[in-house]
């Protein structure tokens, strides 16, 4: 996809304010309403528009249409040893996540180690923002959720995976090495922030309803995914499937209904959060240094034709992220999408 040139500076405050108090209008309260929209903006600070505020108009649609149940009364069914388990009573993912990451902590000062899951959710965001707040503690964290139908299995034209999104946050002595992804070629946002800006996509991020190759974003929205890395990429999705699935207590993607289809629809997935303190498994800092040393590895090896340097996972988003500091540049498109949610639900700017 072409980079977006169409794209407005804003206050990172006034827009926060803005989508919570939409979130608000929708049903949430006070709290509740504040934690997603700062994972949205978090998510445009990143420069990952496709899970930012133009998941908003969603988020409030499917709010009120009752897809995601506002202010849920979410509880722990279970919890033995190091393992915990949430209901989140199909209440908003990012509140599910913020639970699972203070019940992971509790875990691993007892444990060194804590795997908690979390079942009958909704899309809790980019999912780095949860990893990274645990790589800040010193902690290393892996999380993966099950999605809406959206890719094909390798060989395939039926949409029968998510795009099943896996992040993975190692502390160094400096920034995290973070490695956050979709197992589909493309997340399913960054088709309809194609779609909405009037842009082709790669060729290999999706298939058209008759399961060619296609980049016209309208024909990849009606037709499926691609995995990413072919066979490779679709066993990946598998093991996402079956952790936060199977294992979680998450629907299989092809069991839910999206809510970028019916906004009344329970999507019910499957959150896998496991943690592991490595200072507690090794007795000292060292394989956090030796996480940094990595990191600079990479850092420091002979750019590619075509590239100026090499960059660790996590550095983009990072570059991003202090070029905003109180301020974020967001696609035109999105502001609009924005003042219309606002002029629908009555909600002053």
């Amino acid at each position: 996809m072409s980079q977006r040139t169409d794209t407005v500076r804003a206050d990172v405050t006034s827009l926060t304010a803005r989508a919570a108090a939409c979130l608000q209008q929708a049903g949430s309260e006070a709290d509740e309403a504040r934690l997603v929209a700062e994972s949205l903006i978090e998510a445009d600070r990143r420069g990952i528009y496709s899970h930012g505020l133009i998941r908003l108009p969603i988020y409030a649609e499917a709010a009120v249409a009752g897809g995601i149940v506002v202010n849920a009364p979410m509880e722990w069914t279970r919890e033995t040893g190091a393992t915990a388990v949430l209901d989140a009573q199909c209440g908003f993912g990012q509140t599910a996540m913020a639970r699972a990451l203070e019940k992971a902590r509790e875990l691993v000062d007892r444990f060194g180690t804590a795997c908690v899951a979390v079942n009958n959710s909704s899309h809790y965001g980019a999912g780095a923002i949860w990893t990274d707040q645990l790589a800040a503690a010193g902690l290393v964290s892996l999380l993966c959720s099950t999605t809406g139908p959206l890719v094909a299995p390798y060989g395939a034209r039926e949409r029968v995976f998510g795009s099943n999104p896996l992040s993975v946050s190692v502390p160094t002595p400096g920034a995290p090495v973070t490695v956050d992804m979709a197992t589909s070629a493309a997340a399913f946002g960054k088709i309809k922030e194609a779609y909405a800006a009037g842009q082709s996509i790669p060729e290999d991020w999706a298939l058209d309803s008759a399961g060619h190759a296609t980049t016209d974003a309208a024909a990849a929205m009606t037709g499926a995914l691609m995995p990413f890395g072919g066979h490779k990429g679709s066993g990946i999705a598998v093991v996402v499937e079956l952790l936060a699935g199977a294992v979680a207590g998450g629907r299989f993607a092809s069991e839910t209904t999206d809510l970028w289809t019916d906004r009344s629809a329970n999507t019910r997935t499957g959150h896998l959060l496991w943690v592991l303190d490595p200072v507690k498994l090794l007795g000292d800092d060292s394989g956090i240094a030796r996480a940094g040393e990595l990191q600079d590895r990479i850092r420091s090896s002979a750019p590619a034709a075509g590239f100026e340097r090499v960059q660790a996972p996590g550095d983009p988003e990072r570059a991003h992220l202090r070029a905003g500091t109180v301020e974020v540049d967001i696609p035109s498109h999105i502001l609009a999408g924005l003042d219309k949610l606002e002029a629908d639900l009555g909600v002053s700017p």
